[in-house]
């Protein structure tokens, strides 16, 4: 993936950091869309911090021009109210999809969106793409709306359902690992 230009949500997240310094060290001319509040610390040098509000349209309009790949991770595993998860996780990322569609055009390769497993249904069973979805949480269903609707948006796509994920840095998991220990 040398030289290909790269844009990321969510880069300086749990996840979006691994992936950033993954796709640096591939030699990609990454562009990480930050809020102004964020911790940018461990970031690759050679990588573009633009520090933007992802509601404003008119700003990541002129940024995405060119854009190869975009990563959309950002995204929220709690929230005040249901309509504050909804407007974050669906919501935003039709929006974005849709501005990548209209402004990227042919130069655009993937959009690739990290859902999350809670998207599919709870289960003992393995499940496969063409099983029906019946998230049980407000999270599950705001991740499985917006793939509904990426789906639709008409662009060369992926959706990634990783299962929870831990680590060095983790905030959520590594809390029960810490009660399992006491």
């Amino acid at each position: 993936m040398t030289g290909k230009r790269v844009i990321v949500t969510g880069g300086t997240g749990f996840i979006g950091k691994r992936l950033v310094c993954e796709l640096s060290a591939r030699g990609c001319l990454v562009t990480v869309l930050a809020r102004a509040s964020s911790n940018v610390t461990g970031l690759p040098e050679n990588v573009h911090i633009e520090r933007i509000d992802l509601n404003d349209k008119e700003s990541l309009k002129a940024m995405l021009p060119g854009t190869e790949y975009f990563f959309h991770l950002a995204g929220l595993t709690k929230a005040r109210n249901d309509k504050e998860m909804l407007s974050i996780n669906r919501d935003l990322a039709y929006d974005l999809a849709l501005l990548c569609r209209e402004q990227a055009g042919d130069s655009l390769n993937r959009f690739v969106f990290l859902s999350s497993q809670a998207a599919s249904r709870p289960g003992q069973e393995a499940v496969c793409e063409e099983d029906s979805c019946c998230p049980v949480s407000c999270y599950g269903r705001s991740k499985q709306e917006a793939e509904v609707l990426i789906e639709d948006v008409g662009l060369p796509f992926t959706i990634i359902r990783p299962p929870s994920v831990y680590g060095p840095g983790d905030k959520d998991i590594f809390f029960f690992f810490r009660l399992a220990h006491m």
